[in-house]
C-alpha cells in the first residue's frame, strides 16, 4: 500500500513539475532544409519582439525555419546560429536577437574557403564587412552604416593595386576638385587670352 503511495505521489509531482515548464524554455533545433543543416538556438525573449516593417525576422514553426520581411508567425530565433553543407563544411555562422542578425557574421564555399564577413546590428549591416576571393584573400572591404555602404570602400584590381571609392548613405561621393588648380587654370585662360588681345591690337594698330 505504502508502495503504491508513493508511485502516485512520485507520478503527481512529475506531472506537477511538467505543468510548470514555460512554454518559451529554452531550445536548440538541429534540422536539414535544402542544401543545408543548420543548428539554431531560441532562448527565451520573456516578451514578443516589438517588429519593424523594413526587418528581416528570422524564425522556426511546424519544423522549419522560416524568414520574412517586417514580421514573423512562430518562434523569432534567439541565439547562436550555424549551417553547414551537406559535405558537414561550414556554411554560415552568427548570432541573432530576437529574430535579426546581430554581431559579427561568416559564410564560406563549399572547399572550405571564407567567403564574407559582416557585421550586423538590429537586422541590418552595420560595421566593417571583408569580401574574400575564391582563394580566400580579401577582394573587397569597408563599412556599412544602416544597410548602406558608408565610408573608403577598397577594391582589389591586381596583386599590387586596389581602387578606393568614397560612399556616403550608400552614393558615390565624387572626389572635390583642387581649388588652386582650378584657379591655376583660369589664370592660364586670362593670360592666352590678354596675349591675343594684345596681338590682335598691335596687328590693328601696324
Amino acid at each position: 500500500m505504502k508502495k503504491l503511495l508513493y508511485i502516485l505521489l512520485f507520478l503527481f509531482s512529475s506531472v506537477a513539475q511538467a505543468q510548470i515548464v514555460p512554454t518559451d524554455a529554452f531550445q536548440k533545433i538541429r534540422l536539414t532544409q535544402g542544401d543545408k543543416t543548420l543548428l539554431a538556438e531560441i532562448k527565451p525573449t520573456g516578451s514578443i519582439p516589438k517588429v519593424k516593417p523594413g526587418l528581416w525576422y528570422h524564425w522556426y514553426s511546424a519544423g522549419q525555419i522560416n524568414t520574412t520581411q517586417g514580421g514573423f508567425s512562430g518562434k523569432p530565433l534567439n541565439g547562436d546560429y550555424k549551417e553547414w553543407y551537406l559535405n558537414k563544411n561550414l556554411k554560415e555562422q552568427g548570432q541573432f536577437e530576437r529574430g535579426l542578425k546581430t554581431g559579427l557574421w561568416k559564410s564560406w564555399r563549399d572547399d572550405g574557403t571564407l567567403a564574407a564577413t559582416y557585421t550586423w546590428r538590429n537586422g541590418l549591416r552595420n560595421g566593417n564587412f571583408i569580401v574574400y576571393d575564391e582563394k580566400g584573400l580579401p577582394l573587397t572591404y569597408g563599412n556599412y552604416h544602416n544597410d548602406l555602404l558608408d565610408g573608403k570602400i577598397s577594391n582589389r584590381v591586381t596583386a599590387d593595386s586596389s581602387e578606393v571609392t568614397r560612399y556616403k548613405a550608400g552614393k558615390v561621393v565624387l572626389p572635390k576638385q583642387d581649388s588652386s588648380s582650378f584657379l591655376r587654370r583660369i589664370n592660364i585662360f586670362k593670360h592666352k587670352k590678354s596675349r591675343k588681345d594684345s596681338t590682335a591690337t598691335n596687328k590693328v594698330q601696324s
